[in-house]
């Protein structure tokens, strides 16, 4: 069972288009769009496109256009209308934006609308090309800043230096169980910078990281700072 937004009813979800947000069921929608059509006599997409390139509302088709494609006074009456039928969703107990969610707690919207409302919000900014910049120089930032608490951005076992070539190893060959108790990623560096930079990292490259994670050990371990092989190294069979 749902609940309309309109008239207040509860009914059983087939009676709520399946193609739509389902807040209004059939019955409401089919006599909205008979007042709107009897409202808008004309509207057609060829008068539409009319009114656009001449910058008219297309509700009345008398003022110009504010922003968008309706005039001043067309928006003013659409929100009244709006919140309205949020005032009656709020009266009745309900979520203003949907049509089965609760308020719980003073709050001002359901759960799930405001899960929506935070998946929407952290979606523009993640696509926004400013701040996905931002994040990036301040990633960066946060890289440099915990590789020079654990030596300086190098690798400890070959002296790479190139910054992207790098990463935090754990010295107790421990990281998966460390990534799922804290998180994959960055997750792991700000771990570090809060807790204080606890001895259990190091820096490595990606070579020398995945060296030790394959083989147990590093190949340059072995060598001499000149680069000369001293001892023997283990080898993958095959």
């Amino acid at each position: 069972m749902k609940t309309c937004n309109r008239c207040l009813v509860k009914k059983p979800v087939d009676k709520f288009p399946a193609h739509t947000s389902g807040a209004v069921c059939r019955d409401c929608r089919a006599s909205y769009l008979v007042g709107w059509r009897a409202r808008r006599p004309g509207y057609n997409k060829a008068r539409a496109r009319r009114l656009e390139a001449s910058g008219l509302c297309e509700v009345c088709a008398s003022m110009p256009r504010v922003g968008g494609k309706k005039c001043l006074a067309c928006v003013v009456k659409q929100k009244a209308s709006q919140a309205k039928y949020k005032a009656r969703r709020i009266a009745s107990g309900g979520c203003p934006y949907c049509s089965d969610g609760r308020l719980e707690g003073g709050k001002k919207i359901c759960v799930k609308c405001a899960a929506k409302s935070a998946t929407r919000i952290r979606t523009k900014w993640r696509n926004c090309p400013e701040m996905r910049a931002r994040n990036k120089d301040t990633l960066n930032k946060l890289r440099l800043e915990v590789f020079m608490a654990y030596g300086g951005a190098h690798c400890a076992c070959c002296g790479e230096a190139e910054l992207v070539f790098l990463t935090l190893d754990h010295l107790e060959s421990d990281g998966a169980a460390h990534r799922r108790r804290v998180g994959g990623g960055y997750s792991v560096y700000r771990w570090a910078k809060k807790h204080g930079y606890p001895k259990r990292f190091q820096v490595l490259c990606w070579n020398c990281n995945e060296a030790k994670r394959i083989v147990g050990g590093c190949p340059h371990g072995s060598r001499g700072r000149n680069g000369r092989q001293e001892t023997p190294v283990l080898r993958l069979q095959g």
